[in-house]
């Protein structure tokens, strides 16, 4: 069924979407709000979205549920964010909104008591979009998938991997720092200016965030709802005209050969096998091969796919930040490391020792570069590899010691790997409790699977990094360096050459 699914997908015709119109408007003008619905069930999760039309700040904050209480403390909290209160609200028809659209007139809509009282004392104004137009709210529409691509989609991947799940406390602890730091500091695509640097505009034009909303949601509960007659629905045109037709379209019998071998190399599993069987029963027409070898030639693509699936999948589940390889390196750039040693790394056989490997060196020398590449080499030899960064893995960890799920996490997220990639083990100080669970971690992996670390400290440093515990980093540092390939690396930052020899900068010495 799925291959003539995907068969009359091809011959469908395509309907000509409806142009959308691009609106601006003035600063301190509009909002839009949305809600975000990530989770539902008995454990759900919301996101209350709020989108300054003009600046295109937004302010995030995740609930766990969508009532008219809440929706009123987010509004209050996301003014007190941007500093001010815009003159517009623009809404789809939430409920908690809207009751019933144009019951006294076009246009004269019955809002919800509650927060109709709330917007006069906030002194804005509801503006609701039209029926099934959720583009006419296109601004906090285009931020909730941003949302949902950049900041929840890894978060919740991170967790799960170790399985925990992601809860409100947790994910408005991280998206506050998301929303500084990345979503409302990056290019924005529409106004190519940062979101927070227009805001410094429009919070000229902001009303004064007004007192708290003292009223109660329970003393304006709605009234009922009057009931509508709703007319028949019409069938679309191209339901009607599909009716008309008087005898279907009838295809080549090679279409029906094609769904029953793709039907059976999906029950068999060999999904290689149906993309090229085609192609390959023409060249061994053409080549007059016997049969042995036309089943080989079809045999070498499925394993040969399989292998690159293989590959492509642990890749993907490692984690790499971008792909790097040993032959992009820039030997002559980095000082003191020996490519004979890096070499004899890439042969992978210190994983299968299960030894470390230990790069030292200043910031922009090439250390995760390195970690990269070895790391990707060992996931295309069918290794299981997983790259993170040491605040990455501390927020994992801290957040599976407060579920009390520390066992469950270092099964999933430590042992299950063969290579662990931590990178930038310095550059953010750790308190004690972070120090102890990093500290889990080593000892976890010791002498059971290989670790790769980057550190701009010299080891004699790693004390104020864990918390100013030196027997502990003495403990750490012993399981570490035990069995270790130690790689150090000087020179200055290859980020910075072209600043450093316009004579911006000055070059930094560094010792080990």
């Amino acid at each position: 069924m799925s291959q003539l699914r995907a068969f009359l997908r091809t011959i469908r015709p395509t309907q000509s979407e409806e142009p959308v119109i691009r609106f601006e408007t003035e600063p301190g003008e509009q909002m839009q709000v949305d809600w975000v619905e990530f989770r539902k069930g008995s454990d759900p999760l919301y996101a209350f979205c709020a989108t300054l039309g003009y600046s295109r700040v937004s302010y995030v904050e995740f609930v766990t549920d969508m009532k008219a209480q809440t929706l009123i403390e987010c509004h209050q909290r996301a003014f007190e964010s941007f500093g001010g209160v815009v003159k517009r609200v623009l809404y789809d028809n939430m409920k908690t909104i809207v009751l019933e659209r144009d019951v006294y007139s076009e246009g004269e809509h019955r809002f919800h008591p509650g927060f109709l009282d709330y917007s006069k004392h906030s002194g804005f104004l509801i503006k609701l979009c039209r029926p099934y137009r959720a583009q006419t709210k296109g601004k906090v529409e285009r931020f909730n998938g941003y949302l949902r691509r950049s900041f929840y989609v890894p978060l919740v991947s991170q967790l799960r991997a170790v399985g925990l799940k992601l809860d409100a406390v947790t994910a408005n602890r991280e998206v506050r720092c998301w929303l500084d730091e990345i979503a409302n500091e990056r290019i924005h695509g529409t106004t190519k200016v940062k979101p927070n640097a227009r805001l410094q505009e429009e919070r000229r034009y902001l009303q004064v965030v007004p007192e708290p909303w003292r009223g109660k949601i329970a003393a304006a509960r709605p009234q009922r709802k009057m009931p509508v007659i709703k007319e028949a629905p019409k069938r679309p045109a191209v339901v009607t005209e599909r009716l008309n037709q008087e005898v279907p379209v009838q295809h080549e019998l090679s279409v029906y050969e094609h769904l029953r071998i793709g039907s059976l190399c999906s029950a068999l599993n060999l999904p290689f096998v149906a993309q090229g069987y085609s192609a390959a029963a023409q060249n061994a027409a053409k080549q007059e091969l016997a049969y042995s070898d036309f089943l080989e030639e079809l045999l070498k693509q499925e394993a040969a796919g399989r292998k690159a699936r293989q590959q492509s999948v642990l890749t993907r589940m490692a984690g790499f930040p971008a792909i790097k390889t040993l032959d992009d390196f820039n030997y002559e750039f980095a000082k003191g490391v020996k490519k004979a040693q890096l070499e004899e790394l890439a042969a992978l056989n210190f994983v299968e020792r299960n030894e470390n490997v230990v790069l030292v060196g200043p910031s922009g020398v090439g250390k995760t570069h390195l970690a990269i590449a070895l790391g990707y080499r060992a996931a295309q030899a069918g290794i299981k590899t997983r790259f993170t960064t040491a605040a990455d893995l501390m927020l994992l960890l801290t957040t599976a010691y407060q579920q009390n799920n520390m066992k469950a996490t270092l099964h999933r997220t430590i042992k299950a790997y063969r290579l662990m990639i931590i990178d930038e083990v310095g550059y953010v100080p750790m308190n004690r409790e972070q120090a102890n669970l990093f500290f889990q971690v080593i000892a976890t992996l010791y002498e059971k699977s290989s670790v790769i670390v980057t550190s701009n400290l010299p080891f004699g440093q790693w004390d104020t990094t864990f918390a100013q515990d030196t027997t502990l980093t003495a403990a750490l540092l012993d399981r570490l360096l035990h069995h270790a390939h130690i790689v150090p690396i000087a020179g200055d930052s290859y980020r910075l050459r072209h600043q450093r020899q316009a004579g911006m900068i000055h070059p930094i010495v560094y010792q080990f």
